[in-house]
């Protein structure tokens, strides 16, 4: 079963929260393994991207799974987003170096390449 995530408005004392709901069993099925390419195929906005402070859309674009964290140690843990995806942030300009950020996901989030 794959993990479902909505979001909603609560208003608490004249103040609105976000609250965030996640549903599903939490592990992965196997399909994607560390060191396989991987296209995001879903909207994810994310806050910690190099130098895109304001937010950065990952819909597009490609990585490489490095983790599939459901497995520590033997043990299987519930992780909503278990697979641990890197991503490589182009620079500005040609002199700019590539910086890399990585990313958790789900995996109706992510298909591979």
């Amino acid at each position: 079963m794959l993990a479902s995530r909505s979001v909603q408005r609560v208003s608490v004392t004249r103040r609105q929260s976000l609250v965030v709901t996640c549903s599903g069993n939490g592990y992965s099925t196997g399909v994607f393994h560390e060191g396989q390419k991987v296209k995001v195929i879903a909207s994810v906005k994310v806050f910690h991207a190099p130098k895109h402070h304001e937010g950065m859309d990952l819909k597009g674009m490609e990585g490489t799974v490095t983790k599939d964290v459901t497995h520590f140690k033997g043990k299987t843990l519930s992780a909503t987003l278990p697979y641990q995806v890197q991503f490589l942030v182009p620079g500005e300009s040609d002199t700019d170096k590539h910086m890399k950020f990585s990313a958790h996901l789900a995996e109706d989030e992510i298909a591979a390449v």
